[in-house]
């Protein structure tokens, strides 16, 4: 018998290859429609062609643009919203202006007073992506809540997650609660990433507040721009005059100056900056802030320039100058910079920072038990910082590897030579405070250190000193036991 031929079972087969991807071809998606952007045609506050309407148009979707570019027609430069906040709904969005010299979103007549859950910021961001705006101005938007637990979230602007800004200025914005206010100016649920931009005259006012220019929950990156004359003050805790950041803050180029962070009650930390985790500056100033009590208060302060809580800090190029953490003096520390985690150091300045507590300069104290802690510096000066205390130049506490390199710690003063109290004084350095810990701790470097140097008991963790030259000032290694 002759077997069947093969030919129909191919074309068999062709067909039913043709059938499958007509099938597929009919479920495949249909493609993604390109972003649109979307022209602003007037300067209005309301009706078509607005800002207000283009924002909230059904038609602008996620991944659009609204155009501001050719807005150089409005009077005196603003575009004045007087109905409300404007919510941004879309994911993700981004508005583009003319220049930040050029137009002005204004929110000065948008309705003041006590508004409880509605708010008079300009922008609200409910998307679950980045609302991103180049090249405006952003100022005047205020939110006033009295009822307490109402929370003042972002003066002028708000997101829900992320937020990217360039070139953009955002000015004299304020966030005010009887409870929670978290960024004057700027509040981010997620993170902030900043380019060029300005901070300037933003308040956040309440109970506990963080971030009198701007607050997030995740991490504030900032490239080049101006932090400025922001204030966080609260009737509690003042975190961050300037910025505040939980996830971390890292500045690159950027001057964060004349920010203050006070409390009338409990306690303010971080003048210029505060944030939980790390805190990297590069190329930086952060100069003249002041974190403090308010006059007759009995409020502490840490840290004028700069608070990382568990860090680690990094700092290089930058200077950290005339900064002041003025508190009750036995709850007040680190004019310049305090922190709990790893801290390194290099061609950098420490200078002119003052306390009316403890440490004028640098207090690095530890954040865990049996963590190896490290205190780097390298090529940098620490030099005419004063503590009303103790320590007028920098507090090593608990790290066990200390390294100083061509560095130079010099000029420090302080109102007291010795810490603690009776029964269990201790020698306390001008310009040098180290604390033994269990392993030894190490010392070193080719730079100039004052003097003199009072050396542990032998037995007791060990410090080594290397050094060219001897300047003016003191260290002490006083003993835990």
């Amino acid at each position: 018998m002759k077997r069947n031929s093969s030919k129909p079972f191919r074309a068999n087969r062709r067909v039913l290859s043709a059938g499958i991807a007509s099938a597929l071809a009919l479920a495949a998606p249909a493609a993604i429609a390109a972003p649109n952007v979307w022209p602003v045609q007037n300067c209005n506050d309301t009706g078509a062609g607005s800002l207000r309407e283009i924002l909230t148009a059904p038609t602008t979707l996620s991944g659009d643009t609204v155009d501001l570019t050719a807005r150089t027609d409005c009077v005196n430069s603003t575009i004045s919203l007087q109905l409300g906040e404007i919510t941004i709904a879309q994911d993700s969005l981004t508005i583009l202006g003319p220049g930040s010299d050029k137009l002005v979103i204004d929110g000065t007549n948008l309705p003041g007073g006590n508004t409880y859950t509605s708010n008079s910021r300009l922008f609200t961001h409910t998307g679950n992506g980045t609302l991103d705006i180049h090249a405006l101005t952003l100022s005047g938007g205020h939110i006033y809540h009295t009822g307490n637990g109402y929370a003042a979230l972002g003066g002028c602007l708000f997101s829900a997650k992320d937020v990217v800004l360039e070139s953009v200025d955002v000015r004299e914005c304020s966030a005010q609660s009887q409870g929670t206010a978290y960024g004057g100016g700027v509040y981010a649920k997620g993170s902030a990433t900043l380019d060029n931009v300005t901070l300037f005259g933003n308040t956040a006012a309440g109970n506990q507040v963080r971030g009198g220019g701007i607050a997030a929950l995740g991490k504030v990156s900032a490239t080049g721009g101006l932090t400025k004359n922001n204030t966080a003050n609260a009737g509690g805790i003042a975190l961050g005059g300037g910025i505040s950041a939980r996830g971390g803050v890292s500045l690159d180029g950027t001057t964060v100056i004349q920010n203050a962070a006070v409390s009338s009650t409990a306690f303010a930390e971080g003048g210029g900056i505060y944030t939980r985790y790390d805190l990297d500056l590069q190329r930086a100033t952060i100069s003249g802030n002041t974190a403090k009590r308010s006059d007759g208060s009995n409020a502490g302060a840490g840290s004028g320039g700069a608070f990382s809580f568990f860090g680690p800090v990094s700092i290089s190029y930058t200077t950290i100058a005339d900064n002041a953490a003025n508190g009750i003096p036995t709850n007040s520390v680190g004019g310049a910079l305090t922190t709990l985690g790893d801290f390194r150091m290099d061609h950098s300045t420490v200078s002119g920072n003052t306390t009316t507590g403890a440490v004028g300069g640098i207090f690095k104290t530890e954040n865990c038990g049996g963590c190896t802690q490290t205190f780097y510096m390298r090529n940098s000066t620490v030099s005419g910082n004063h503590a009303d205390l103790t320590t007028g130049g920098v507090d090593i506490g608990a790290a066990q590897v200390v390294k100083l390199l061509n560095s130079t710690i010099a000029f420090n003063t302080a109102g007291k030579g010795q810490g603690g109290g009776p029964g269990n004084y201790f020698p306390a350095g001008t310009g040098l405070q180290l604390y033994g810990g269990t392993p030894p701790v190490a010392v070193q470097g080719m730079g100039r250190i004052g003097i003199p140097i009072s050396a542990p008991p032998v037995g007791k963790p060990q410090v080594i000193v290397k050094g060219r030259r001897a300047k003016t000032g003191a260290l002490s290694v006083p003993l835990n036991d």
